[in-house]
């Protein structure tokens, strides 16, 4: 279940994403290639600053996707909310019963 899971902290959604948009290959996969042209150019203790640069703009990313994965979370529980009040208003009770059963 979900809900146990992020109770537990074994839910990481970012951890779970991969993108499919090709674009995100052919840029991963030119990311290596300029690191494996900066490393063949500079000295070692040069490349392990650019190697410690690349890793601290992935961790501020990371922190950047859990925040719209969060936004996105409630947003969509915002809408939840806002379309289930509007059932309410336009359904009869006894419309309104029978859906939330079914919903449930």
């Amino acid at each position: 279940m979900i809900l146990e899971a992020l109770c537990r902290g074994n839910y990481s959604p970012p951890d779970l994403i991969t993108p499919s948009d090709p674009d995100y290959w052919d840029l991963n996969h030119q990311v290596g290639q300029m690191m494996d042209l900066l490393k063949s150019q500079l000295r070692e203790p040069h490349y392990k600053l650019v190697e410690q640069l690349v890793d601290t703009i992935y961790k501020a990313q990371r922190f950047e996707c859990e925040a719209y994965y969060k936004l996105g979370f409630t947003t969509g529980m915002a809408i939840e909310r806002e379309v289930r009040a509007i059932e309410r208003y336009f359904l009869s009770d006894k419309e309104y019963e029978l859906l939330s059963q079914i919903l449930i």
